[in-house]
């Protein structure tokens, strides 16, 4: 060919991309996804994994080479494409007999992974629906192949078609397969590969060591029974998980609110990736002003020193704030934490299984990161609707089997899900025996911490009936009537609203925080409750939390 066909025109200050650059780009790093995820994948699947995902990523955008596409390509002058690149590529690995890697050409685009049963019963399996889109492909194939072979070299070492049909993969492969090629495809095509940091786990159990022993030097104030108690289940906690390191995947902590769950749960996730030389850590948390405080407290006790803690503790929910996105340093933050490539990764519990349950190519890309990383899902017991939790057991129980997984499911009131028939009954890992899970904290340490709970708070009841509340001020004079500082629950943004205005219309030295402020804003009031906590002096103290749970 006299001109060097394209694969992606020019855009912006970007020239284009040649079919050459990028399908060679596109081959390496999917090698190179694969080979950082196959060291915890079982064996005996290496060779057929791998030799699917290179074909695939081999062959994925073969249809750009049809003359109508170049064209668009070398003017450009439509947004898409006249005929569905993938379709080629789909075809010829469908003649090949491999419908494996035929699926991940089918899926690299939106609408992602197929059912794979509906495709099936049609009378062209996996190819395009586009009006003589299909004709047209298999009409000229050939010639596209032709000029593939003329374009790329032979030494990419592409695995040769697979001698027979083979078997499904089962859905997590397809899922990780996809992952590798998307990511690379992707990345190849903006030109920026998000590499993890060193993860330097040994360093950072240090590091948090020394910081939970300088939260014991910053208080000097003289303490109570109850606080001296408190620190000590703590310190108790936290000694046990670093320490503990399990026989199996899988294990649950039964640990009270106000124990040091966060960090003694951490530190016990360091221990294992140390010791199983894993990738990364995933905390899985329940709401996102959860993870804002999460995240500080991890960046301040896990983030060495010359580290950029927004790259080694990524923040990954929708409201997370990067800055300003036109920023390249603040778009690369953004990239590494979407893609969860920093070492510690912390989430929403629906970000993390609606990753696992997505067929779509832009959700999946981060998963090939999830082979060989320690999973910590907080009050694992509500992450999901009781309804979704046996799928996502099965895929916690094929992640932490086959893929190098390790799962910490914590919860200040456990349900252990895993013990009814329900969840026994479940066959969706066939023959195979289920991994057990195994209980972090010692029945002895365990009842400590419950006995402390009941010992920590005190429920007191009123139980006068209306008309005691019968309006905002009748309910503010039994607030006030308390000792400070307070916080007041309530169960709608709009009581607390309501509420919290009344206060300050008397003249009350009073706080409002819900949902209905934004994120700036809850940042601000989070930010002046912690200044007021910790000034404890007179009048200080004199003042109301008005919230939302």
């Amino acid at each position: 060919m006299s001109v060097q066909p394209l694969a992606h025109s020019a855009k912006k200050n970007k020239p284009p991309q040649s079919y050459e650059d990028h399908v060679v780009g596109v081959v390496s790093e999917s090698r190179e996804n694969w080979k950082k995820m196959c060291c915890f994948v079982s064996e005996a699947r290496h060779s057929l994994l791998e030799s699917t995902l290179i074909r695939a990523a081999y062959l994925h955008d073969l249809g750009k080479l049809d003359e109508k596409n170049q064209a668009v390509l070398l003017n450009p002058s439509e947004s898409r494409l006249p005929i569905p690149h993938r379709d080629a590529g789909v075809k010829h690995l469908l003649d090949e007999n491999d419908r494996n890697a035929a699926i991940f050409v089918f899926a690299h685009h939106a609408p992602g992974l197929p059912n794979i049963m509906s495709e099936k019963i049609k009378a062209y399996p996996f190819r395009s629906n586009v009006e003589n889109a299909k004709e047209r492909t298999d009409k000229f194939l050939s010639e596209y192949l032709k000029k593939h072979t003329e374009v790329l070299s032979d030494s990419l070492n592409i695995p040769p078609a697979p001698l027979e049909k083979q078997n499904g993969f089962s859905p997590v492969e397809y899922r990780m397969l996809l992952s590798c090629l998307v990511d690379a495809d992707y990345s190849d095509t903006s030109g920026r590969k998000f590499t993890s940091e060193e993860p330097h786990w040994k360093e950072r159990s240090k590091k948090l060591d020394e910081y939970i022993e300088s939260l014991g030097k910053e208080n000097s104030e003289p303490q109570d029974d109850a606080l001296i108690e408190r620190n000590r289940s703590r310190s108790k906690l936290y000694e046990h998980c670093k320490t503990y390191l399990p026989e199996t995947n899988i294990v649950y902590c039964e640990s009270p609110v106000g124990t040091g769950k966060t960090t003694a749960i951490m530190a016990h996730l360091l221990q294992v990736a140390q010791k199983r030389n894993l990738r990364h850590i995933i905390v899985v948390l329940p709401y996102t002003n959860i993870i804002t405080e999460a995240v500080k407290v991890y960046r301040k006790a896990l983030v060495l020193d010359g580290e950029d803690p927004v790259a080694i503790v990524a923040e990954h929910h929708h409201q997370a704030d990067y800055g300003d996105e036109e920023n390249a340093y603040n778009s690369d933050l953004r990239s590494i934490a979407t893609t969860w490539t920093a070492p510690i990764i912390v989430t929403t519990a629906v970000q993390f299984f609606e990753t696992l349950a997505s067929n779509r190519p832009s959700k999946l890309r981060k998963i090939h990161q999830l082979p060989g990383s320690a999973v910590f899902v907080d009050e694992s017991h509500a992450a999901l609707p009781a309804k979704l939790m046996p799928p996502a057991w099965v895929w916690i129980q094929d992640l932490s089997k086959n893929w190098g997984c390790y799962f910490c499911l914590a919860s200040g009131t456990p349900v252990k899900f895993w013990d009814t028939a329900e969840f026994k009954d479940i066959k969706a890992w066939k023959a195979e025996s289920p991994e057990k899970v195994e209980a972090l904290l010692s029945p002895e340490l365990s009842q400590s911490l419950e006995t402390f709970e009941r010992n920590r708070i005190q429920n007191n009841f009123q139980n006068e009936k209306p008309p005691h509340f019968e309006n905002k001020e009748a309910l503010a004079n039994f607030i006030l009537s308390k000792t400070g500082p307070r916080l007041v629950v309530m169960n709608t943004v709009k009581s607390a609203a309501a509420l919290a205005l009344h206060l300050k219309n008397t003249n009350r030295d009073v706080l409002h925080l819900s949902t209905s402020l934004t994120p700036n804003d809850r940042e601000e009031i989070l930010t002046e409750i912690y200044r007021r906590l910790k000034n404890k002096s007179g009048d200080q103290n004199d003042w109301t939390l008005v919230a939302t749970s």
